[in-house]
């Protein structure tokens, strides 16, 4: 016989996302909390790259791998862009370790029941309760949801709600036996065809380790493992000054993940939220999803008490978590929706001269670029910059055309 659970609030997802959600609920209410994880605690573990602050917020200081003060953008032709910051203002997370601090802070604040199975159905009993089927045969039974699940995004598939239109597949790895005189100089590799259209990263570590990787973009979720692994191996070989640098080096283990990016116009459902990678709110612009996923989990979290306490879980209700996103961070994803696919199919000479312009920004702008990809551009401007473009390719084939025709000649 299946066993029958029911509880307050349901998070599907304990990464990042999940967890800060469950914390933002368990600290303002006494809600009977579950969360559903298919594997385990902040399984992913990537090393992203973060700032400083956001960790300070959430107490995670003791999880960092590595703190920076020195940014660098660089092309494949090995032109670059550096900048010196005051302080330590960028780091290196351990994923997984975070995840796990946060439990505990769950586990001290209120009534949580962690759950490791899989989510397999998703149904609706009646207009105010919502039905998950589990792997492992449970029937849980919730007035709300919030959806935490990552790149799965199992409502989304579950119920066919919109999903994301671009997936970053990042694959790299982490190599020990590395040895710099500078241990705190992030890199950022510019996208290139030949090692990634999602650019890379090269983030040295504590006690000699290293983590470099590529990613891919692609319109689908699931992209064919071998062809990112063939770019990686690529930069690997190639990708000057890393190449030499990592030459040496012992592969100590594999880091490798899709983020979804382009968050879907509206994640709000009743008896539902969708949070982090399941609405797609990783950074367009360097996939910087840390912060974002700390900080949705934490909006969806207080909207959650909100609902709880008076018993009311419709969609009117739940827009509050849509609306503050939405007033704090639609208009930047907005630009950079509109401005990415022209960023991301820039060729290495047309990544030199964009990187002459970043070496114009201070310190402090680099950082707000990072962040919140300033400078923020009216939509009339961006339009124009994409017609500017639009005109320019038009014109270079027609130049190519009108050479072909005189060689011909």
């Amino acid at each position: 016989m299946k066993d029958t659970l029911s509880f307050d609030i349901v998070i599907i997802g304990a990464g990042l996302s999940g967890i800060a959600s469950a914390l933002s609920i368990l600290k303002n209410c006494d809600a009977n909390l579950a969360i559903l994880e298919a594997r385990h605690i902040g399984s992913n573990n990537p090393t992203p790259l973060t700032f400083m602050d956001v960790i300070e917020q959430f107490g995670l200081e003791d999880h960092i791998k590595a703190r920076y003060n020195k940014f660098t953008m660089i092309t494949a032709t090995n032109a670059m862009s550096t900048h010196q910051f005051d302080g330590y203002p960028l780091v290196a997370l351990n994923y997984c370790t975070a995840c796990q601090e946060l439990l505990l802070l769950c586990q001290q604040h209120g009534n949580i029941a962690l759950i490791i199975t899989e989510a397999q159905k998703l149904s609706r009993v009646d207009d105010s309760i919502w039905k998950i089927e589990t792997k492992n045969g449970e029937q849980i039974y919730t007035p709300l949801i919030l959806d935490a699940s990552g790149r799965g995004s199992f409502s989304a598939h579950i119920l066919d709600l919109p999903k994301a239109k671009i997936y970053s597949h990042s694959y790299g790895k982490i190599f020990s036996g590395y040895v710099s005189t500078n241990l705190a100089e992030a890199f950022y590799l510019t996208p290139s065809k030949q090692y990634g259209s999602g650019g890379g990263w090269f983030y040295p570590l504590k006690d000699g380790l290293a983590s470099f990787g590529v990613a891919q973009l692609s319109e689908s979720e699931n992209l064919e493992s071998k062809l990112i692994k063939e770019k990686f191996q690529r930069a690997l070989q190639e990708f000057h000054p890393f190449s030499s640098w990592l030459e040496d080096c012992r592969v100590q283990s594999v880091e490798q993940g899709t983020i979804p990016i382009f968050p879907p116009k509206k994640f709000v459902l009743d008896g539902l939220l969708r949070v982090g990678d399941a609405a797609a709110q990783a950074t367009i612009w360097d996939c910087m999803g840390c912060e974002m996923a700390l900080i949705s989990g934490s909006l969806a979290g207080q909207v959650a008490v909100k609902a709880y306490r008076e018993k009311k879980y419709s969609r009117n209700i739940l827009m509050d978590y849509q609306k503050e996103w939405d007033q704090r961070y639609r208009a930047i994803y907005t630009q950079a929706s509109l401005l990415s696919p022209l960023v991301w199919n820039c060729n290495n000479e047309a990544w030199e001269r964009n990187l002459v312009g970043l070496r114009q920004l201070n310190a402090e702008q680099m950082l707000a670029r990072l962040r919140i990809n300033w400078p923020q551009l009216p939509l009339r401007k961006i339009y124009f910059i994409l017609g500017y473009d639009y005109v320019g390719r038009i014109r270079r084939k027609m130049t190519k055309k009108i050479r072909k025709v005189i060689i011909e000649k």
